[in-house]
């Protein structure tokens, strides 16, 4: 109800601090999934370390999923952003449009009838621009809103092989003991 008496300019305004909050929200949750994954990195370190290899196989899938996850957020944050950006070029098209409705003004009280008609051209061209940037807009909109929800070229689990995994967590066997002893310093008090 408080939004009814708010200017176009602040509801503008209010928007993109949203819009800032929630792209900022996003970054901090994907770096918090890339904390998340050297916690299971190290985990993985002290299971194989204590020789357990059910824990080790559960943290395995524990980090696959994690790493998804974190893929999966990195995505829609550059979808987000791109359309923050668009977002951002569609607003300066539309006070390109302001001022050229001015400029005819302008140009239709000067010149009268005789201009008027090449003003109006060039307002309507204008105009006409901004709408075919803002279905493009909306198509890259839906395109990209397909490719994130649909899943086509996401992986799944089982895509990722346990001996790449071991690779990316440090955990092959030539690894020395020293290297696995210190990742798993953090969860021998554990």
């Amino acid at each position: 109800m408080l939004n009814l008496f708010k200017s176009k300019e602040a509801r503008r305004i209010e928007a993109e601090i949203q819009i800032r909050k929630a792209i900022s929200k996003v970054r901090r949750q994907v770096e918090d999934l890339k904390k998340h994954e050297k916690e299971w990195i190290g985990k993985a370190s002290h299971a194989r370390k204590i020789g357990s290899e059910e824990q080790l196989q559960m943290i395995r899938g524990a980090y696959k999923q994690t790493m998804l996850q974190r893929q999966a957020m990195e995505k829609q944050l550059l979808a987000f952003e791109m359309a923050h950006q668009r977002m951002k070029q569609v607003n300066a098209q539309a006070e390109f449009v302001k001022g050229m409705n001015e400029v005819g003004n302008v140009i239709s009280g000067l010149f009268k009838s005789s201009n008027i008609v090449k003003a109006q051209q060039n307002i309507e061209m204008a105009v006409a621009k901004a709408d075919e940037m803002d279905q493009r807009l909306g198509l890259f909109m839906d395109i990209t809103g397909e490719s994130l929800f649909t899943g086509s070229d996401e992986f799944s689990e089982s895509d990722i092989p346990d001996s790449e995994l071991d690779e990316l967590m440090g955990l092959l066997s030539d690894e020395g003991p020293e290297k696995t002893s210190q990742k798993g310093t953090v969860e021998e008090g554990v």
